[in-house]
């Protein structure tokens, strides 16, 4: 018999916890006899099931070779190199080589079911303050994104990103230039509410059937403008980098999403 890799052992690991903790959640459903405490504890829950998607995620792609790819110039205060970009840039698209059921399409999955939670049962991503939960959403925006991206077999985008990278404005989509006439406004909430969920109408390894019918501007745009709100210095890093891959036709649309 094959021994699995240590990363489905883990992943085992987790999905019995999740299984534990569903258990849990439903019994004390039953129990919660208030509007409030049910609502309560609905935001804990959701908080708390992010830890487990962050922790399939982190076992499926390194974040920090994400977060370089989507632009970051500093990581944890040291600045990023273009040998660093390079580096990582192989690395995830040969992560974001399609295939089956392959840590991509797991860490994609994950993302967008962490996302999906967030939009259905939360009022505007309220967590009463749980500290780790803004980060949970960086990473999960930041898999989505990559996965979309990285994927796309359009020369164009890859050189814009690079580009992006030396100074400009980094970031585009299959969808986000020539296909939507400038007179259309840009839903921000409504784009991302239809990329998240076509990434969780099936399983993971059919997940690649999504790829360039969905833009990602959306979620980037939702996202930096939640993060903007944080009070933490890893957060608002992250969200310069999110703000940064918002597609440059939308950054008008984007500024008024903001006020």
């Amino acid at each position: 018999m094959v021994q699995a890799k240590w990363q489905d052992r883990i992943a085992h690991s987790y999905d019995a916890w999740k299984a534990d903790f569903d258990t849990y959640c439903m019994n004390m459903s039953f129990s919660l006899d208030t509007a409030s405490r049910k609502a309560e504890f609905l935001r804990f829950s959701t908080a708390t099931t992010a830890i487990y998607h962050a922790a399939q995620i982190t076992l499926n792609v390194e974040i920090l070779d994400l977060q370089i790819y989507a632009g970051a110039r500093h990581i944890i205060g040291r600045p990023v190199a273009r040998a660093d970009y390079d580096r990582s840039r192989r690395i995830v698209k040969e992560w974001a080589i399609p295939g089956g059921f392959t840590p991509a399409a797991k860490a994609a999955w994950h993302a967008a079911h962490l996302l999906r939670d967030g939009i259905l049962n939360l009022d505007n991503w309220d967590v009463n303050n749980a500290f780790h939960y803004p980060w949970c959403l960086y990473i999960a925006t930041l898999t989505c994104w990559a996965f979309h991206f990285a994927t796309s077999s359009n020369a164009a985008q890859e050189n814009m990103k690079s580009a992006g990278w030396a100074g400009q404005r980094a970031g585009t989509n299959p969808r986000s230039d020539g296909e939507l006439d400038d007179g259309i406004v840009w839903h921000a909430k409504a784009e991302m509410n239809a990329l998240v969920s076509s990434m969780t109408s099936g399983t993971p390894e059919n997940l690649w059937r999504v790829i360039g019918k969905y833009t990602t501007s959306g979620l980037t745009a939702v996202m930096a403008k939640h993060l903007s709100n944080v009070r933490w210095a890893v957060v608002h890093e992250g969200m310069k980098v999110l703000r940064g891959l918002v597609p440059e036709r939308s950054i008008n649309e984007y500024e008024a999403f903001l006020r």
